[in-house]
């Protein structure tokens, strides 16, 4: 029994490499890896994988650097943040926040006045369960105004940096 089970333990198990099922040949049958280091097209001629994967990462990096890709980029990351409107509720929700805040405090002074605090209470609890869903309103579109309003200022030099950045990324994979 332990003889069969070692034999299983000897297969080969295909590898699969960063650019299996992605790469086409004209035809468009796609390569794969043979898990022995190389990409082939069914059962066609085996090429090296890192001589191509370099060779595709290279192109790559060289594409996401060229001056005509980040001014495309860059002019399509503002026209999405254009497309959507600046946030014109957060004035108003940060309005209405200040107004519970300065409710909550009115309220809180009066259950020591009176003999029946339970309904004083009951209002304090549904103005705060009200206070704590505007503060993640508030605090999530805050977030995506700037998010948007980074994108807005956003420079080509800027892109073109970050694309730099990818590209040096890209060629440490190889």
């Amino acid at each position: 029994m332990l003889k069969n089970s070692s034999r299983s333990n000897n297969r080969r198990t295909r590898a699969d490499y960063l650019l299996s099922g992605i790469l086409k040949s004209p035809n468009g049958t796609s390569w794969h890896s043979d898990g022995e280091g190389f990409y082939r097209a069914g059962k066609g001629k085996r090429v090296k994988a890192t001589t191509i994967e370099a060779a595709v990462l290279g192109q790559r990096a060289e594409n996401l650097q060229a001056e005509d890709f980040v001014a495309a980029f860059t002019a399509e990351a503002k026209a999405q943040t254009e497309s959507r409107m600046r946030d014109t509720e957060l004035p108003r929700l940060r309005k209405e926040l200040a107004s519970i805040d300065r409710q909550i405090s009115r309220v809180t002074e009066l259950p020591a006045q009176t003999a029946t605090p339970a309904p004083l209470l009951r209002q304090i609890e549904t103005y705060e369960q009200r206070r704590q869903a505007l503060v993640e309103d508030v605090a999530q579109r805050a977030e995506l105004e700037k998010e948007a309003q980074a994108i807005r200022n956003l420079t080509e030099k800027q892109v073109t940096r970050i694309m730099k950045g990818l590209a040096e990324d890209m060629a440490s994979l190889c």
